[in-house]
């Protein structure tokens, strides 16, 4: 279906390819977006990033893009996606989840991987905003587990106007990805997004104080204790295990009943390749899965596409092929 990913000489190695980006930062284009505040049904707010094409019409496509654990509508991965795709006539929006980004303090509650709610109250947004465009899904990581549960959990009542979702390496087994932090390699990236989140709430508590909301009953080491002290009790659930089982993607996929894409690789440190096993023949889900490429990386040797970020082409020829279309009752109203 793709061509296979070649890894850059310099980055075979999966850890490489994961914190490439990170490393190395790549020039980005001025920010021009409007700046739409969404505010959600429990009174929380969200911030979506709009960026329209100067030739772009009511009826053109329409692309939402989700940010992974601790990023933003500036991470790199979105901000070349949403370029690639304004320069071939897509409308972009980039939400910036629960107190993130430009919705920094808007929130009182976290955002997490089962808040399925505020993707589908954002794609009502966008919709008010084009009632004629057809609109794709695109999900990073943890926020490709939130896609992959959008799409998931009432397939029959999906909006008309959404025709298409993408989801990159999403850790649709949110336990087992947790577990794979259990090696000495994956400490590193444990003790990494445990401080990224610590810190985002200590700059929180900063800000306002007096809210409650913002505070750790004690400071966590990993990734676990910090979802079991903070992420489930503020979301809801009794534990850090019963917040995995209840929002991972894994036990409802076969639910799934939109043409959609999971693009994963063999050799993600973060999410293990055969959690995806079950979607090897499912009739509504394209699973594709780079022999390399780490965790958002696929930082392919040159040639083969117009720049080395071979996730960027492969996302773009799908949205190319699937993410133009219309459903037939959505056409209709087209011509009424």
């Amino acid at each position: 279906m793709f061509p296979t990913f070649e890894p850059a000489r310099w980055v075979r190695n999966p850890h490489l390819q994961t914190i490439w980006s990170s490393l190395f930062k790549e020039p980005s284009p001025p920010y021009q977006a409007n700046q739409h505040r969404v505010t959600l049904s429990d009174g929380d707010q969200i911030v979506l990033h709009d960026d329209v094409p100067e030739q772009w019409r009511d009826g053109d496509p329409i692309v939402l893009l989700s940010h992974g654990l601790t990023g933003c509508h500036q991470s790199a991965y979105v901000v070349r996606m949403t370029t690639k795709l304004n320069e071939r006539g897509y409308r972009t929006f980039r939400i910036d989840l629960r107190n993130c980004g430009a919705g920094f303090g808007l929130a009182q509650l976290p955002y997490h991987a089962g808040r399925s709610s505020d993707l589908l109250e954002s794609l009502e947004f966008i919709h008010q905003q084009a009632p004629h465009s057809p609109i794709s899904l695109v999900g990073y990581s943890l926020s490709g587990n939130i896609v992959l549960r959008t799409i998931a959990e009432n397939p029959d009542q999906l909006p008309e106007y959404l025709v298409t979702a993408v989801a990159v390496n999403p850790p649709v087994d949110l336990y087992r990805s947790v577990l794979t932090l259990n090696t000495w390699m994956g400490r590193i990236y444990d003790r990494h997004f445990t401080r990224q989140l610590i810190d985002h709430l200590r700059r929180l508590r900063q800000q306002a104080p007096e809210q409650e909301n913002y505070k750790l009953s004690k400071i966590p080491r990993t990734m676990y204790e910090f979802d079991n002290v903070y992420t489930a009790p503020m979301a809801g659930y009794d534990s850090a295990k019963h917040y995995y089982a209840e929002t991972s993607a894994i036990r409802i996929l076969p639910q799934i009943q939109l043409p959609s894409l999971v693009l994963t690789a063999n050799d993600d440190p973060l999410i293990p390749v055969e959690m995806f096993d079950g979607l090897k023949k499912h009739d509504a889900v394209t699973l594709f899965v780079a022999p390399h490429g780490g965790h958002l990386g696929y930082r392919g040797r040159p040639g083969s596409d117009p720049d080395q970020h071979w996730m960027d082409w492969r996302i773009l020829e799908w949205l190319e092929k699937n993410g133009r279309s219309c459903s037939n009752k959505l056409v209709s109203s087209f011509v009424a």
